[in-house]
């Protein structure tokens, strides 16, 4: 039956009718959406009472006093209270389907979905189409972790009871954690059509369109959260999230307050703020957050121990990080604070030299990622067979392919490419440092020409452009950089960096034959361990580093292509190793900057400053640039020989071929 109510007279209304007609489940249903509503509505609370009452049972009828006490307790919130009371009655009352439904309610609230499983399924058994039933079902399905069996009933539910937009809400919540973002969106959007008032779709819808790479409509959702709800928490936490994805850190910060003056004790509301500290290397906001939540909530709470761990990560309190992190559960937890913690753990027994242990902590930081749902969309072999393919493309030739359409009459950037995890932020943070210099981090300029190509920027696609497409590419480069240029000198190099451009390096060079390229090296073994050790946001070539095999072939077939374009391609390329700039820090960039027409600036000597500076650093070295130059990184691999061997075939042959 569909159920849908235009008013809170209108469901009451109702509730009378399936009353009178002994659809009991229906009439309590209409019941609580009044009690959604208005908590305290005299007529729903009483009618309730009344249907306890008159529940189905052989053994005697639950008397309106019995079912009302009940309800006043649960309302009160103590459920431990009335869990008891509703277990004595249940022993004399079996049939009563207002019981098992309380119970349930009751063990929900306590915290144990596996009993109130239990509870709903008995209540199913009496009402096999109650809908409202089922969908509380699901609900404790979804607590219980078995997310796919909840979405189930939510669609038997749904198909009761179209109306019901708790179930489409909730099984939202499920299908997100199946990494059914797409099909959450649809679900969260359906509850808050069918009923405007229910804050919660619209906050879930917030963050589910965050995740969906849509912040701006995220941010959207979540204002009509508050629009209905001033005062409800997850909206603020949620427009947070939304905020923090566009770069609005600030007001991300100042949500994230909200939600902890209207709820003290929202443990996830301080870590996240935590989270956002830490990556604008904020540490004594951090620090601040941390002793703020240790007065109001659970020391003991894992998400409490993770952020005390990073803290004492950040004092270089090592054993203390690991301790704190082994006190942690092994299930229950976030997907963000379980890889967080996975993670944090390598690098901490990495730094307590116990490779092995570290070794094994990244291992099962990649297997945990692996196995979300969320990065079953990656396709990093497709990646790799890309690279592959444009390295064909070029390979073999005698001469260059194509000759050189007229020059901009605008500057080209500097590329600064390479591998990831060689350099790269360290050296944007002090190239940064000078007053001449503009560095842009990792944005999607060069991605906008390739997408005009329409597939691989390999030589034959390459080498049919024609002087009117190529100034389309270099106008939608420029168009997309200008974003990002507002505040820069006018006369400023820029600087474009992003390692794996590198790929791209012969598209580019087509567009801008005059560019210049800054090469980043650093030993290939060093490069792919760091990449494996890191928690990268996934995209398919960022998927490969989930394991140290796909690393290293990747890293084998990008230097088989950069081989390829250097072979043909007349670069302009400045080679700078990471071991030379952590030794020689001034020297070798001075010789960068002669490479670029520029001389030595002593601000660049406090490049620690410019980070620090700067706010957020959109790569996993953000907390690494803000400390002073150290050695320890250079040769780390050889600690690690016995995990790298199956792949030391692939890296040994370019670590000779860059001088290592």
């Amino acid at each position: 039956m569909t159920i849908q109510f235009t008013s809170v007279d209108h469901a009451l209304r109702k509730a009378k009718t399936f009353s009178k007609k002994g659809a009991h489940g229906d009439a309590q249903a209409a019941y609580r959406w009044v009690l959604t509503k208005f908590p305290d509505n005299k007529r729903a609370l009483d009618g309730l009472q009344e249907l306890g009452g008159r529940s189905q049972n052989k053994d005697g009828a639950l008397s309106k006093e019995q079912a009302g006490a009940l309800i006043t307790l649960h309302k009160q919130g103590r459920h431990a209270d009335a869990l008891q009371r509703a277990l004595a009655l249940r022993i004399t009352h079996p049939k009563a389907a207002f019981l098992h439904d309380l119970i349930g309610a009751c063990h929900m609230a306590l915290g144990q979905p596996d009993q109130a499983a239990a509870s709903y399924q008995k209540l199913i058994e009496l009402l096999p189409d109650n809908a409202a039933a089922i969908a509380n079902l699901g609900d404790a399905l979804t607590a219980l972790g078995r997310a796919g069996e909840a979405v189930d009933c939510y669609r038997k539910a749904i198909a009761l009871n179209p109306g019901l937009a708790k179930a489409y809400n909730n099984m939202g919540n499920a299908l997100m954690k199946l990494g059914d973002v797409q099909g959450a969106v649809q679900r969260f959007a359906r509850a808050g059509e069918i009923e405007p008032g229910l804050v919660d779709a619209h906050a879930n819808l917030g963050l589910a369109l965050v995740k969906l790479g849509k912040p701006q409509q995220g941010a959207a959702a979540c204002e009509r959260a508050i629009a209905v709800k001033a005062d409800f928490p997850l909206a603020y936490i949620n427009m947070a999230h939304a905020l923090d994805a566009t770069g609005q850190t600030d007001d991300a910060i100042a949500n994230l307050e909200k939600a902890i003056a209207l709820a003290p004790k929202h443990i996830g509301a301080y870590s996240n703020l935590c989270d956002i500290y830490d990556r604008l290397n904020r540490i004594e906001d951090m620090r601040g957050i941390v002793g703020r939540a240790l007065k109001h909530c659970n020391p003991d709470d894992p998400r409490m121990l993770f952020r005390r761990a990073q803290l004492a990560s950040r004092d270089k309190d090592h054993e203390t990080a690991r301790r704190l992190m082994e006190q942690m559960p092994e299930t229950g937890l976030t997907p963000a604070i379980t890889k967080g913690r996975l993670t944090l753990l390598g690098k901490t027994c990495d730094k307590l030299d116990d490779p092995a242990a570290a070794f094994e902590w990244f291992r099962r930081a990649n297997e945990f990622v692996s196995d979300l749902p969320s990065s079953r969309q990656w396709k990093p072999e497709a990646y790799r067979n890309e690279v592959e393919g444009i390295a064909a493309s070029f390979s073999g030739l005698s001469e260059k392919p194509w000759s050189d359409a007229s020059a901009s009459d605008r500057a080209a950037p500097v590329f600064l490419v390479g591998f990831p995890r060689s350099g790269t932020t360290l050296l944007d943070t002090i190239l940064r440092s000078h007053p001449g210099i503009v560095v842009l981090e990792e944005l999607k300029m060069v991605a906008k020409m390739r997408g005009m190509l329409g597939g691989p920027a390999d030589r034959e696609k390459l080498e049919t452009l024609g002087d009117d497409e190529i100034a389309a590419m270099r106008d939608a480069y420029f168009t997309e950089l200008d974003d990002y240029l507002d505040d820069a000198p006018e006369a400023a190099l820029v600087i474009d960096k992003l390692p794996l451009n590198i790929v791209h390096a012969g598209l580019i060079h087509r567009v801008f034959p005059e560019a210049k390229f800054i090469l980043s090296l650093r030993h290939p073994c060093d490069c792919v361990l760091s990449c494996y050790m890191q928690n990268f946001k996934l995209n398919n070539p960022m998927a490969n580093f989930l394991d140290i095999e796909s690393g290293a072939i990747l890293y084998d077939r990008v230097m088989r292509l950069w081989t390829a374009y250097r072979s043909v391609l007349p670069f302009e390329v400045h080679a700078l190793a990471y071991e030379d700039l952590i030794a020689d820090m001034e020297g070798s960039v001075t010789k960068l900057l002669g490479f670029m027409g520029l001389e030595w600036d002593e601000r660049m000597r406090d490049y620690r400053q410019t980070a620090l500076a700067r706010g957020r650093i959109h790569t996993p070295s953000y907390n690494q640039v803000t400390e002073s130059l150290y050695n320890r990184a250079a040769g780390r691999w050889e600690k690690y020989r016995e995990q790298m061997q199956p792949v030391l075939p692939l890296l040994e042959p370019w670590a000779r071929h860059w001088g290592y």
